[in-house]
C-alpha cells in the first residue's frame, strides 16, 4: 500500500501537469498546486488526530484488560480450594481478558506505525509545501523584475525617441538664440568701433590742418 506522501506527491504531480498544460499563467499554476498540497496536509492532520484518539482509547482498554486480567487470576487463586465453581469462571473470564488484551496489542502496535507513517508524510508535506513557495516567490520576484526591465525598456525607447526630438528642437532655438546674441554683439561693437576709427580721423585731420597752417605762416 502506498503511503499517503506517495499518493500526495502522484496526485499533486499529475495535476500539476495538467494545468501546465491548459495554463500559461505558470504562477497561477505553482499557487494551485501549493493549495493542493495544503489541502493534502490538512486531511492527513485530521487523519493523525482521530489515529492518536484511536491509539489512545486502545490504550486505556489495554490497560483495563490487563488490570482485569490479573484480577481475575488473583480471584481464581482465591476461590480454588473453597468454590470450585467460581474459581473456573474467574479463570474463564481471565482468558477472555487475556485474548481482548492480545488483539488489541496487535492494534495497538499497527495504529502506532500508522500514526508514525503519517507524522513523516505530513511532515514531508510541509518541507514540499514550503520549497513550493520559496520557489514560487523567488520565480515570481524574478518574472516581476523581467517584465518591469522589459516594460522599462519600452518606456524607455519611446520616451527617448521623444527627448532626442525635443533635444533637438532645444538646440536649434539655442543656436538661434545664439546667433542673435552675436548679431547684437557684433553691432554694438561696429559702433564703437566706427566712433574710435571717427575720432581717430578727426584727430589726424586736426593734425594736417595744424601743420598747413604753421607751413604758411
Amino acid at each position: 500500500m502506498k503511503t499517503l506522501w506517495k499518493r500526495c506527491r502522484v496526485s499533486l504531480g499529475t495535476s500539476f501537469e495538467t494545468l501546465v498544460n491548459r495554463v500559461e499563467n505558470h504562477e497561477a499554476v505553482v499557487a494551485e498546486a501549493i493549495r493542493e498540497a495544503q489541502s493534502a496536509a490538512a486531511k492527513a492532520r485530521v487523519k493523525l488526530t482521530h489515529v492518536r484518539r484511536d491509539t489512545t482509547n486502545m490504550r486505556r482498554r489495554i490497560d483495563e484488560l490487563a488490570n482485569a486480567k490479573s484480577d481475575w487470576e488473583r480471584r481464581a487463586k482465591q476461590y480454588g480450594d473453597g468454590d470450585r465453581e467460581r474459581a473456573l469462571e474467574c479463570l474463564r473470564r481471565r482468558n477472555r481478558a487475556a485474548q481482548e488484551l492480545t488483539h488489541l496489542l496487535g492494534e495497538a502496535t499497527r495504529h502506532e506505525q500508522t500514526e508514525r507513517n503519517l507524522a513523516k508524510d505530513i511532515s514531508k508535506l510541509d518541507e514540499h509545501i514550503a520549497t513550493l513557495k520559496r520557489r514560487k516567490n523567488a520565480l515570481a520576484a524574478r518574472d516581476f523584475r523581467a517584465k518591469a526591465l522589459v516594460a522599462g525598456e519600452q518606456a524607455e525607447g519611446s520616451a527617448m525617441a521623444g527627448l532626442d526630438e525635443i533635444f533637438d528642437r532645444w538646440e536649434l532655438k539655442l543656436a538661434e538664440s545664439e546667433c542673435l546674441t552675436e548679431s547684437a554683439r557684433d553691432s554694438f561693437e561696429d559702433s564703437f568701433i566706427a566712433e574710435e576709427e571717427n575720432l581717430g580721423l578727426e584727430a589726424e585731420l586736426d593734425d594736417l590742418l595744424k601743420a598747413e597752417s604753421t607751413e604758411s605762416k
